[in-house]
């Protein structure tokens, strides 16, 4: 595994999530065969990051919360839920990615992935140059007291 590899949720290697060997990395030491050193140590640094629950790996965040880290499948699903689903606003791309964060959820590419999939969100398109505001100045009548 390679540094591009990992950033990238889109191209998962050999239909295994992003985060497999961060995984297999806490849980048995192991490192992917075939590894340079400069990969290992990369693996290494991120598996600091991360905490294994059993078979579910979170991220600790900032503020030591724990986030759920989801493959590609899953973060389309959650982004199409959060946007448009029961849950959803129809959110900016930055503001969705914090709602995932805040729903417990993360993935490497988790802002660059929320705004593509708002800009190719039909609602967001088709309303986004509307202003909610009067075509003419607003006149104050004088209201008379009896």
């Amino acid at each position: 595994m390679n540094i591009e590899e990992c950033m990238s949720v889109e191209v998962e290697a050999n239909g295994k999530p992003w985060y497999n060997d961060i995984k297999a990395h806490i849980k048995n030491s192991e490192y992917p065969s075939g590894a340079t050193d400069s990969e290992k140590k990369f693996i290494r640094h991120m598996g600091c990051q991360f905490f294994l629950s059993g078979e579910v790996l979170y991220k600790r965040n900032h503020d030591s919360t724990l986030l759920r880290c989801v493959d590609a499948p899953k973060k389309n699903y959650l982004m199409e839920e959060m946007h448009e689903g029961l849950l959803g606003a129809y959110a900016r791309g930055p503001l969705l990615a914090c709602k995932s964060m805040r729903a417990s959820y993360y993935w490497l590419t988790m802002e660059s992935d929320c705004i593509k999939h708002v800009r190719t969100c039909h609602h967001c398109q088709a309303y986004q140059g509307r202003k909610n505001a009067p075509p003419q100045p607003l006149h104050s009548l004088a209201v008379p007291w009896s």
